[in-house]
């Protein structure tokens, strides 16, 4: 159960930048703006709940991020992501005790509120990022590179101090140099075979997705100048590499797919009392669509649930502060 968790955990740390994307509003300034340093608490939430499931398995890590912008206009910018996860539970998924797992890095290049439709007065923005495979687990999966390309259209109303609703579309290709992930070290150690047999005791059978498709919906409401919610919703579709058959395989205990299907759920309270400091409190689920017993998995609040805490610190803010300047 761990090895999923920490994945999906992993790619919640993901939506809070999305959101932002679609629908964000970038005023004339620093060309540094929207550069933030993000440092996250989270658990998962049946780590409450001591009879949840059969064995009680804890999960408490602490994440640093950080991503870079730069601004050449109003519309037109470039950015980075990186971030590092340390578990501080009793760890199921790290080569030792207390490992910092480094994350993906992600560089992108996107426009922010490129078109806008009068009349309707939805704005479409969009950004397009390679991925490096600096995971462990991208590293399993043999990535070589991911390329990602984003299209957000949203609509701000005049409630309260803004509400804002977006749906934003993300695909993604994954470049692979196997088919299906590896382990640490083959089944059957010395194999030295120079017609790359060898890779059989490696490969786990498990198919990695060459593409992905996620549908994200969102709406975010501003109760004050400083505080405010949000939520999301999102249905990702993974397109596997075709399975090979081998006749040598009498027995197949399950019909092969070609997808599989995970949904994500988010909610968050933010306030920004500080120039410089954003305040996240909130739950995501990153879930499969079928639980381990084929049954669907229960939406919103399920094994997969964590809760987090972020502390955002805005480099633009920071610099304001100090200087008295906007």
């Amino acid at each position: 159960m761990r090895g999923p968790v920490a994945v999906l955990l992993t790619l919640s740390l993901l939506l809070p930048a999305l959101v932002n994307e679609a629908g964000a509003e970038e005023k004339e300034g620093k060309p540094w703006r929207g550069t933030l340093l993000t440092y996250r608490n989270v658990a998962s939430a049946i780590s409450l709940e001591k009879d949840a499931e059969l064995t009680y398995n804890p999960y408490y890590a602490m994440y640093l991020g950080f991503g870079p912008r730069w601004w050449f206009s109003k519309v037109f910018y470039v950015a980075g992501d990186v971030g590092v996860t340390r578990e501080l539970t009793e760890a199921d998924d790290t080569t030792y005790s207390g490992e910092f797992l480094l994350d993906d890095v992600f560089l992108k290049a996107g426009a922010a509120n490129f078109l806008t439709i009068p009349v309707v007065g939805l704005d479409f923005s969009g950004s397009f990022s390679a991925i490096a495979p600096t995971s462990k687990l991208s590293d399993a999966r043999t990535l070589i590179v991911g390329l990602r390309a984003d299209l957000f259209v949203s609509r701000t109303f005049p409630l309260l101090k803004g509400l804002t609703v977006a749906y934003g579309l993300q695909g993604t290709r994954y470049l692979h140099e196997y088919t299906t992930a590896e382990r640490d070290s083959p089944l059957i150690p010395g194999c030295n075979s120079p017609t790359g047999q060898c890779e059989a005791h490696l490969n786990t059978g498990d198919l990695n997705a060459a593409w992905r498709l996620m549908n994200l919906f969102s709406l975010s409401v501003d109760f004050t100048d400083w505080i405010g919610m949000s939520g999301a919703f999102a249905v990702i579709t993974d397109y596997l590499y075709d399975s090979v058959d081998d006749e040598r395989v009498s027995y197949v205990p399950t019909q092969p797919t070609g997808s599989r299907y995970a949904m994500l759920y988010e909610a968050e309270l933010y306030a920004k009392p500080l120039p410089s400091l954003g305040v996240g409190l909130g739950v995501s689920t990153v879930n499969p669509q079928l639980s381990p017993d084929s049954s669907r998995e229960d939406p919103f609040i399920n094994r997969y649930t964590a809760l987090y805490l972020d502390l955002r610190f805005d480099f633009d803010g920071f610099l304001s502060q100090i200087t008295g300047r906007e």
